[in-house]
């Protein structure tokens, strides 16, 4: 199965199951499982409202060789970065 086809299921997961918008940073087959690594805007009207600007959840996503997910954690909650002039 391609990495494409694991990318496509976590997406869709985000999408169904936590109505978020991901996008994947990256994913590695490790042992037995995948792990695909991606991050979800925080929601932009609370943040700006408390000042924060942009910011970000990294999350860690588990699959195993069916496709199945197996589950994910929150790695980090950070600054979106930005690119200075």
């Amino acid at each position: 199965m391609s990495v494409v086809s694991y990318i496509d299921i976590v997406k869709k997961f985000f999408q169904e199951m936590l109505q978020q918008e991901c996008r994947i940073i990256s994913a590695v087959k490790e042992e037995d499982k995948w792990k695909v690594v991606c991050e979800v805007i925080v929601d932009p009207e609370y943040t700006t409202r408390k000042g924060l600007g942009d910011v970000v959840e990294i999350y860690n996503v588990y699959l195993n060789d069916e496709q199945e997910i197996l589950g994910y954690e929150i790695k980090a909650t950070k600054k979106r970065a930005s690119i200075s002039e």
